[in-house]
């Protein structure tokens, strides 16, 4: 069914085989539009990139404790925050495909509510949401590599100064820039380079866990089988007034606020319409892209939780504040290692994954006329 305003038109690629809805052009006949280079796997390992992110690292312990420690109803919530994020996505797939312009929400919010309501959209993420984002990540990401400097030249008693990881950051954030500006297919294959890493880095989470399972299974199940009406000794030292406030919610309270801290480690899944007009046939490839990514990444943190359950105990995932430290000491000392490089490798990919999506929202401002052109 066609929208006022758009009109159908051939495919312009040998790529892009079915017919899309395209802007009318402008006045003056001209009407900027950025190329199509993102295929299904690329924009697979653009989604992926985006959702696997801290989340996993710090998401369980706070599930396990919505849950009151309940391992069933734990895997339950993966698999439904999964599954409601991803028709959350198909949502946000099918006004991509009637409305293929880049820009994601602002432009829907503009369709339906008018040019106020986007104007402010647009200016809210731009000035504030992402700035926030890339700011808090790219000293995170300093803060890890100085302190792993540190502890590599700890013999030689080297002290860094603090502001060592203000400069690292800023470092990060420039070489992005300049890589997506001027090279935009390396920042592809440099995002697909972070996915792989981070992939890799919890496939090797998942692949200690299971051999440990199969090796003793008993400490999985005793988690399985973990008491739910009795709380740890544990908890006792642990325990603080908002602990004590989850455990007295009831049932649905506490289940709605885990899958609300689940739908958090999925948080990304809607990357991909940010740039809808980059992606090659977007009517087959969005779909695809949006389930395949998905699915991966719920069954990928399926395993991995899994995983943590075999190594670790529910009185120690729930009291833990850095599960994937623990789960590698209990492993082996040499994974942390892994851990901390997947955990920066991680923090570029997002850093990478924001100029690449987020990147494309003024040049959208602009072309609305919320922002001067250039």
């Amino acid at each position: 069914m066609p929208i006022k305003g758009y009109k159908k038109l051939k495919a312009s690629s040998e790529d892009e085989d079915e017919s899309v809805y395209e802007r009318f052009p402008s006045e003056n006949g001209k009407k900027f539009q950025m190329a199509r280079t993102i295929n299904t796997f690329t924009g697979v390992s653009l989604v992926a990139g985006s959702i696997i992110g801290s989340g996993i690292f710090i998401i369980p312990s706070n599930i396990l404790n919505y849950c009151n420690g309940n391992v069933i109803l734990s895997l339950c919530i993966w698999v439904l925050s999964g599954i409601v994020a991803m028709l959350v996505a198909f949502c946000h797939c099918e006004l991509a495909t009637l409305i293929p312009e880049s820009g994601g929400a602002s432009m829907y919010l503009r369709k339906a509510f008018g040019d106020c309501i986007s104007f402010i959209y647009l200016w809210l993420v731009m000035m504030t949401i992402h700035a926030e984002a890339l700011a808090l990540t790219s000293i995170a990401f300093g803060d890890y590599v100085s302190k792993s400097l540190s502890q590599m030249l700890f013999s030689c008693n080297i002290d860094f100064p603090p502001s060592l990881s203000k400069y690292i950051g800023v470092s990060l954030l420039l070489l992005m820039v300049y890589i997506n500006m001027c090279h935009l297919k390396l920042a592809l294959k440099f995002q697909v380079f972070c996915t792989f890493g981070k992939v890799l880095a919890l496939l090797l989470v998942a692949f200690f866990g299971f051999m440990q399972l199969f090796k003793d299974s008993t400490l999985f199940m005793q988690n399985l089988h973990h008491n739910n009406s009795a709380y740890s000794t544990a908890d006792e030292h642990t325990s603080t007034e908002q602990e004590s406030n989850v455990h007295s919610l009831s049932l649905v309270s506490a289940v709605s606020l885990a899958v609300f801290e689940g739908l958090w480690a999925y948080d990304g899944f809607d990357t991909i319409t940010l740039i809808t007009e980059e992606v090659k046939n977007p009517q087959k490839a969005l779909p695809r892209i949006i389930i395949y990514s998905v699915v991966f990444v719920m069954c990928l943190y399926m395993f991995v939780f899994i995983s943590y359950l075999s190594v670790l105990s529910v009185d120690e995932i729930r009291t833990t504040t850095a599960i994937a430290v623990d789960y590698s000491m209990k492993i082996n000392p040499w994974l942390s290692h892994i851990i901390t490089a997947s955990v920066c490798l991680s923090l570029m990919g997002s850093i990478n994954n924001t100029y690449l999506s987020a990147g494309r929202l003024p040049f959208v401002a602009a072309r609305a006329g919320f922002m001067p052109k250039v």
